[in-house]
């Protein structure tokens, strides 16, 4: 009975980390360093590495979102498949 409340537990522990971090910290996080690296400009120096890792994590975020969704989610079934409460 433990698995089984444990594995779900780790289903939906995967939701929010997945919406977490491919919304929140990749997109918005990206769109924040993007705008703050042209807040920043100056003509003598831009700051290209900050602008180029908002636009990477903009890029990413969509895979970080479903990657971190998946793991927990694999983890989480597979508690469920070898939990004895569903017998």
């Amino acid at each position: 009975m433990f698995q089984l409340i444990l594995g779900f537990l780790v289903i939906i522990a995967g939701i929010v980390l997945g919406v977490w971090l491919g919304v929140w910290v990749c997109f918005v996080g990206g769109i924040v360093d993007v705008i703050t690296s042209f807040q920043n400009f100056d003509i003598d120096t831009f700051p290209a590495l900050q602008f180029a890792w908002g636009l990477a994590k903009m890029a990413i975020s969509a895979f970080v979102g479903w990657g971190s969704f998946l793991i927990c989610t694999v983890f989480g079934g597979s508690l469920i498949a070898t939990s004895n409460a569903l017998d």
